[in-house]
């Protein structure tokens, strides 16, 4: 992914080029082909390039379109092209996705982001009106923070960015820490520092002569229950929503790359990944990436690999694991300078991107935390019972039950929580004093 940076203020000083280098100096591993800026009296955009589709290669952004007196910088990739050039009554034509994005705001102004499908955070820069605007995707899968300047704002693609300006307070959130050390999920908005906020997803963010105004323009809506006839019917639209899900991210500058481990979630990418690439001509040009341990043999799962990667015809990666596991080398140990998350497998991770990007990989399709998906069956139950399907239901529970023979069916959480939600408690109405 690109990286963004943008300075709006009053006070030259929140602008001096000292500061901007400096803050773009913490961005720069997002940038390797190179970073451009575009400026105006009191504003700076800022656009550090990864080139990971084919229609974006060799451009510099931010991008201008002087009939209009607008700048925008893009990270994220746009999946819903087609649509969009119909819609814009263009035919289809090889045009970046920053390109096809300063086209839309042409046209519909901050309308035009709920028009966008696809992983993105942009800025655009208006000089008509003087405003710095900002959005997200409706997911949030790329990241845009904010923070107060004197007369102004700042926004990156990381705090860490954010805090290398001397206007920029630094210090911890306690709430923020209290609530990742209690397991709890963040507020919205919030990071680790203060005075940083996170653009929430789904939102645009308008500043305006030192005013800062935040719009959600994404509210989920609640879609029709799907309703099918067999159980095979579901597994049959499940592969096709996740089919076209993949196909969409196939779209990429070099050879795809797929992490494969031993589940069902990445083996599920990585054989819809060779079904859809076929009518690209680049089925046999995928290629996987594995941990594999050869200490903690436990731990491996090539038994479960290789068999995959030889029916896939994919051009297999085995990455090491144990020269870079948790506490090892603890003194030189990486750590994320915005947020602890990561930190414990960080060193894993990057292990990981180093392999992908010696074999010349720049699109990494992942299976993570798609279980999470299915985490929980108390939805089934709840989906069996609503339709009265009592003997899917019943047999449902025995599975359950043989699957757990110490715990009596009717104590299953996911049956308790099945029925709370069927069956709501009424509250009691208050007794009088």
């Amino acid at each position: 992914m690109s990286g963004i940076l943008a300075l709006a203020s009053d006070r030259p000083d929140a602008l001096a080029p000292e500061v901007v280098q400096t803050m773009l100096e913490r961005l720069r591993h997002r940038g390797p082909d190179g970073t451009d800026e575009f400026q105006r009296p009191g504003k700076l955009l800022g656009h550090l390039h990864f080139w990971t589709t084919p229609e974006e290669v060799g451009e510099r952004q931010p991008l201008l379109d002087p009939a209009c007196d607008v700048a925008v910088a893009l990270d994220g990739r746009l999946d819903n092209r087609a649509d969009l050039l119909a819609a814009l009554g263009e035919g289809e034509a090889p045009v970046s996705d920053a390109l096809l994005l300063l086209r839309a705001w042409r046209k519909w102004g901050t309308s035009c982001f709920r028009r966008l499908l696809g992983p993105f955070a942009a800025v655009v820069s208006d000089g008509r009106t003087g405003d710095l605007l900002a959005a997200r995707d409706p997911l949030g899968d790329r990241t845009l923070f904010y923070a107060s300047l004197p007369g102004g704002i700042a926004l990156a693609s990381e705090p860490h960015a954010l805090r290398a300006h001397p206007a920029v307070d630094g210090a911890l959130d306690e709430v923020s820490l209290a609530r990742y050390f209690a397991i709890a999920p963040p507020r919205r908005g919030a990071t680790f520092f203060r005075a940083i906020r996170e653009l929430p997803a789904g939102s645009f963010l308008v500043a305006r002569e030192g005013s800062v105004r935040i719009e959600q323009y994404f509210r989920p809506e609640s879609p029709e229950p799907l309703r099918c006839r067999r159980d095979e019917d579901y597994a049959e639209r499940l592969a096709s929503v996740l089919g076209d899900a993949v196909e969409a991210r196939l779209r990429s500058s070099t050879p795809v790359g797929v992490t494969v481990s031993g589940g069902m979630d990445s083996t599920s990418v990585a054989a819809l990944a060779v079904e859809r690439s076929r009518g690209r001509g680049a089925g046999s040009g995928l290629r996987s990436f594995s941990w594999v341990f050869d200490e903690l043999t436990e731990c491996d799962e090539r038994r479960w690999i290789v068999p995959v990667v030889d029916a896939l015809g994919l051009d297999a990666t085995f990455v090491p694991a144990e020269p870079h596991w948790p506490f090892r080398d603890a003194e030189s140990w990486p750590l994320d300078p915005d947020s602890p998350f990561s930190n414990c497998y960080r060193r894993l991770k990057q292990a990981l991107f180093a392999a992908t990007a010696a074999r010349g990989t720049r699109t990494l399709l992942v299976g993570t935390f798609s279980e999470d998906l299915l985490g929980g069956h108390e939805a089934w139950l709840t989906s069996l019972l609503e339709e009265r399907r009592w003997a899917s239901a019943a047999s449902s529970l025995w599975r359950i039950a043989a699957a757990t023979p110490r715990r009596a069916p009717w104590r299953d959480p996911g049956l308790r929580a099945a029925l709370r939600r069927l069956f709501p408690a009424r509250r009691r109405p208050a007794e009088p004093p």
